[in-house]
């Protein structure tokens, strides 16, 4: 039974702990930190009581065509209506839900790959002749929690047609586990939740954007350390609303807390598109109650494998030493518009009030995904990266805090390349401090979906002091990464999936009359219900964008020059094209 809750904040939890990490995580964003205790809650290795992250969780931000601003950002659930809440929003534009939808929403299905490997094997068994089911699967059932999995959202509450991925056995575009079909997850365990920005009013002052998020973290049970103790973080990222955010900027919130918390110092390498903790000394003590890590300590860091896509061109921009190039994907490769940013600010603020100190309102929080500080000054390189400190170069924004020496380019710096930045070159003192990773600006338009992806990563080397586990975990980022690339976005090595790899569909939109001289319409069933139209120039490029309702839909065109247009609308299923003339 579901439980019934205040819809006001989301308490259920759920652990990911297949490998030698126990993680929660909680259906509105919100990880590690425990609702119940207020402790960290993200052990690694995962039986050793010590954690090296109290909180992390998703910040999003942009301003509308009257400058005002749209911003969703949790920290720690201290407020009673946090920005973000459990469950998916409504496609027909207003990009709503109710308290009782959300509660519906307010839990974690957690899936293990074995049991999707011994469904499919047991219904291919069933259509394989001389395959007896009895003997090879003897008293097979379909797992309950597949039964529970949410594939397919309530058409009579406005929802999305599709909501998580699943393994389409029998190719018939419905969820049914009784006919072999199974949920599509990555990792040797998964968990998955959808969450949103729009139940509650927004306790940072931000004004809600309509964003939902199906949110799945996924980890592997592995021989490699590696990967033994990474968690990676993947969230699609739908706009449900129907305003065009431009300076939009996403970041990773993370409260390194790397056992005892009083004496930690952070950093960055850019160029992995890494930021992370490590101990001021090479003693992590145990301070009340907390464990600390004791002697050679850890570092531990976050690092953005696939960010956002930059705004369409209609050109592949080349591969060079500034930013976003520098450490984003997709530069010089000869594709149009597949380009995504790499970590374009890593941010730090420390646990306390001020300039420097914790976001108290909507702007402040806006300043730290673009570079700010809450006083509106830039972030500078050298010192504690503030004006007030004498040691940082007022001349000299710096996009990455403490990269040490890993940005030999100036990429961070506006090409101008600098001496190495550290705490430890910086003399600065131990603290208690919060970072983020960010990404941006783009443009983020009605009906966009997109899809990140973060890992979490621990490495503790065996001798050297603090900055070698820096470098070990520098070298698991690697790692990482390579096998990231390799991994692909399926489920597991399955192609048969629905929602996550749009095909071309034979079926054309219906659009009349063309040719038109302004105005225009569409026909959309409830497959496209919710889904975005592009209408884009012979150039391809995006000219104009809006959200479909069931029925009949009105596309005014009079703004744009006369000639031949191409209309797109991406499903979950598949792509659907059709053209228009304006004459």
């Amino acid at each position: 039974m579901l439980p019934m809750l205040c819809a006001a904040q989301s308490t259920s939890i759920a652990y990911l702990d297949i490998n030698d990490v126990k993680a929660l995580f909680m259906p509105h964003g919100m990880i590690a930190r425990n609702p119940g205790t207020s402790q960290a809650d993200y052990a690694v290795p995962a039986m050793s009581g010590r954690h090296p992250l109290y909180a992390a969780s998703l910040w999003i931000g942009g301003v509308d065509a009257s400058q005002q601003l749209h911003l969703a950002a949790l920290k720690y659930d201290q407020q009673a209506y946090p920005d973000f809440a459990p469950g998916p929003l409504t496609v027909d534009g207003s990009a709503a839900i109710s308290s009782t939808i959300s509660l519906l929403y307010d839990r974690i299905w957690k899936i293990d790959a074995a049991d999707v490997a011994e469904q499919q094997a047991y219904f291919n068994c069933l259509a394989t002749p001389g395959c007896d089911p009895a003997v090879e699967f003897p008293g097979y059932s379909v797992p309950a929690e597949f039964y529970q999995w949410p594939a397919q959202g309530d058409l009579q509450q406005d929802q999305a047609p599709y909501l998580a991925p699943f393994i389409d056995h029998d190719n018939d575009g419905t969820y049914d586990p009784d006919q072999g079909d199974a949920p599509c997850i990555q990792g040797d365990q998964a968990l998955f939740f959808i969450y949103n920005d729009k139940l509650h009013t927004h306790a940072s002052g931000g004004l809600p954007i309509g964003v939902e998020v199906q949110a799945m973290p996924f980890a592997f049970s592995s021989a490699s350390a590696a990967l033994d103790q990474t968690v990676f973080l993947k969230y699609h990222v739908i706009d449900r609303g129907t305003l065009t955010l431009q300076d939009t900027y996403l970041g990773l919130f993370t409260d390194f807390d790397l056992g005892n918390s009083t004496d930690d110092f952070i950093g960055c390498d850019p160029a992995r598109n890494l930021w992370y903790v490590y101990n001021a000394d090479n003693d992590d003590e145990t301070v009340g109650g907390t464990l600390g890590y004791g002697l050679q300590p850890p570092a531990f860091g976050a690092v953005l494998l696939q960010g956002p896509f930059m705004d369409a061109n209609a050109a592949d921009d080349p591969m060079d030493t500034t930013l976003p190039a520098w450490n984003g994907t997709g530069f010089g490769d000869g594709a149009n518009d597949n380009e995504r940013l790499g970590l374009t600010y890593a941010r730090f603020y420390d646990n306390t009030s001020g300039a420097t100190g914790d976001p108290m309102t909507a702007g402040a929080y806006f300043n730290y995904l673009r570079g700010l500080w809450a006083d509106n000054s830039p972030q500078l390189y050298g010192g504690d990266g503030h004006i007030s400190d004498p040691d940082a170069d007022p001349n000299t924004p710096a996009h990455f805090a403490y990269p040490n020496d890993t940005d030999p380019v100036g990429a961070g710096t506006g090409g101008m390349v600098q001496p190495a930045w550290s705490e430890t070159s910086a003399n600065n003192l131990p603290a208690d401090r919060r970072m983020l990773g960010n990404s941006g600006p783009f443009t983020l338009e009605p009906g966009e979906e997109f899809d990140l992806v973060y890992a979490l990563v621990y490495a503790r080397a065996g001798s050297g002091g603090p900055f070698a586990s820096v470098a070990a975990l520098q070298q698991r980022v690697d790692s990482v990464r390579a096998f990231w690339q390799q991994l692909g976005d399926g489920c597991n090595g399955q192609d048969a999936q629905v929602g996550l790899r749009p095909v071309p569909d034979p079926r054309p939109l219906h659009l009349y009359p063309s040719p038109c001289a302004g105005l225009a319409h569409l026909d959309a069933d409830a497959e496209l219900a919710g889904v975005a139209l592009h209408v884009q120039d012979a150039l391809g490029r995006t000219v104009l964008a809006q959200v479909l309702r069931v029925g009949t839909n009105t596309i005014d065109l009079s703004g744009l020059a006369p000639g031949a247009y191409t209309c797109e609308a991406v499903t979950g299923q598949a792509r659907r094209v059709g053209r228009l003339v304006k004459e």
